[in-house]
C-alpha cells in the first residue's frame, strides 16, 4: 500500500472516531447549508496540516513532557466546554429561517480547530511514532503520507456536509434546537471524558 493510501486509512479511522468538529461540520450545513460546511472543512484542512508540521519539530518532544500534556488536556476541556455551553445557549433562540452568514463559517472552523489542543497531541503522537519507528524512510514518503490523512479529513467531512445539507429538508425550528442542546452537551461530555479518562 503505498504511502498517501496509508495516511488517507488513517485519516478516516481518526474521523470515524467522531468528534467536535464532526458535529460542527454537520451542524452548520444542517443551519447555513453545503457552502457553510465545505469552508469549514477547508478550515479543518488547513489546521491538520499545520499541526502535523509541527508535528515534525521539538514539539513532539515537549508533548511527552505529562505536565505540559496535563496543561493542554485541561484547555482542550475548558474549549469544549465552552462550545458545549455556547450551543445549549444559543438553542433557545434558534431561528432555522435565519438567512446563512457562509463568510464566517471557515473563521468559526479555524477557532474550534485551532483552540481544542487534543488535535496537536493526537498528531505530534502519531508522526512522532511513525518518524521513531522509521516507518517512514523518505521525505517523500512523509509526505504523501501527511497528504492522504488531510485528504481524509476533506472527504469525510464534505460527505458529512452533504449529509447535513440532505436531512436538512425534514429539519424545523424544534428539531434544531433540539439537535443544539444534543450538540452542546455531546461536546461537554467530549470533553469531560477525555480529560478524566487520561488522568484519572
Amino acid at each position: 500500500m503505498s504511502s498517501f493510501m496509508q495516511g488517507f486509512a488513517l485519516g478516516m479511522m481518526l474521523q470515524l472516531s467522531i468528534g467536535p468538529v464532526f458535529f460542527g461540520v454537520l451542524h452548520l450545513s444542517i443551519s447555513k447549508g453545503i457552502l457553510a460546511g465545505i469552508k469549514m472543512t477547508c478550515a479543518v484542512m488547513l489546521v491538520d496540516a499545520l499541526y502535523i508540521c509541527l508535528s515534525f519539530t521539538v514539539i513532539t518532544s515537549i508533548l511527552k513532557i505529562e505536565t505540559i500534556r496535563t496543561i493542554i488536556l485541561f484547555l482542550c476541556l475548558l474549549t469544549l466546554l465552552y462550545f458545549g455551553y455556547s450551543y445549549i445557549k444559543k438553542a433557545r433562540h434558534k431561528n432555522i429561517e435565519t438567512k446563512p452568514h457562509v463568510s464566517s463559517s471557515f473563521l468559526y472552523g479555524l477557532k474550534l480547530t485551532l483552540i481544542n489542543p487534543l488535535t496537536i497531541i493526537f498528531w505530534s503522537s502519531m508522526f512522532g511514532s511513525l518518524l521513531a519507528g522509521h516507518n517512514l524512510l523518505t521525505r517523500g514518503d512523509l509526505v504523501l503520507y501527511a497528504l492522504g490523512a488531510i485528504f481524509a479529513t476533506f472527504v469525510f467531512l464534505v460527505f458529512t456536509s452533504l449529509f447535513g445539507h440532505l436531512i436538512k429538508k425534514v429539519m424545523n425550528v424544534r428539531l434544531m434546537r433540539s439537535l443544539d442542546y444534543f450538540i452542546g452537551i455531546i461536546l461537554i461530555y467530549y470533553g469531560l471524558v477525555t480529560f478524566f479518562n487520561r488522568h484519572f
